[in-house]
């Protein structure tokens, strides 16, 4: 049985690895002519059914002069990059690489990036961050966006040097071009948890301006004003925030400022 007529009864069966392979096949015109309507339609399957490279295929469809046969292949590894490191297995990352090059031995070059992006047994979590914010932009196809979603998430959970900065990054997101990511009251909460850590003063600055803007009367904004004496004192210029936000208190919702603010962080 010929390689596209194995792949092909592998995919009839639903079988991820046949439908990603017939879409390699397709893509590069292997074995077949080359068609990136078909090459995009089993890969698509084959993204649905967990092929981590898959969707990193589909997205240099996106791209003019892109998806055909002289694909550079670094622009190979490096769209590979993101889905490799969900796997956290060199052997299995290797292999992912090697499916996605023309027939032959892996070039020497991309040897080097694997070794250099493997160098230990899992990626740090600053590599880890920079791929998911890459990633998760609007620009890129879904199946890359939820992937660097899923590594978000995970991140904000484990203790990190970068923790705090994956909330303040997912809080932000929310409000911007992630909001069908993130919803804007999920957003808030982590724009809290990274305000209240100490460790990120603009993001003191950015959940008073949420706050200021909730529904309620006085009491949200007396206690973004709370916020903003805070990141007054580790050194933001909220000035004009200030005046915004104090605009219609009284010296007594000052003083009970005041008073949130040190209990929110001591002086």
């Amino acid at each position: 049985m010929s390689r596209v007529a194995e792949a092909s009864a592998l995919a009839d069966k639903g079988d991820a690895e046949g439908l990603f392979t017939l879409g390699k096949y397709h893509y590069f015109g292997v074995c077949v002519p080359q068609d990136d309507i078909k090459a995009a339609h089993f890969l698509s399957l084959a993204a649905e059914k967990g092929v981590l490279c898959a969707p990193a295929v589909l997205e240099t469809f996106q791209e003019p002069g892109i998806g055909d046969a002289e694909l550079a292949r670094q622009e190979v590894f490096r769209r590979c990059a993101f889905a490799m490191t969900r796997i956290l297995d060199r052997q299995l990352a290797e292999r992912l690489v090697a499916n996605l090059l023309l027939p032959g031995k892996m070039p020497a070059d991309l040897r080097s990036e694997i070794n250099r992006m493997y160098a230990t047994d899992v990626p740090s979590p600053e590599n880890m961050f920079a791929l998911a914010r890459h990633y998760v932009g609007k620009e890129h196809i879904a199946p890359l966006r939820e992937a660097a979603m899923f590594w978000l998430n995970r991140l904000s959970a484990e203790e990190t040097p970068v923790k705090t900065k994956v909330h303040y990054f997912l809080g932000r997101l929310a409000f911007g071009d992630g909001g069908d990511l993130v919803d804007e009251t999920t957003g808030e909460m982590w724009l809290y948890m990274a305000a209240k850590s100490g460790e990120i003063p603009d993001a003191q600055r950015e959940y008073a301006l949420r706050l200021s803007r909730r529904d309620g009367g006085k009491h949200p904004r007396i206690t973004a004003y709370a916020w903003l004496l805070l990141a007054q004192r580790n050194g933001v210029d909220v000035t004009r925030d200030m005046a915004e936000v104090g605009a219609g208190l009284t010296e007594l919702d000052f003083q009970v400022a005041k008073a949130i603010s040190r209990q929110i962080q001591p002086d």
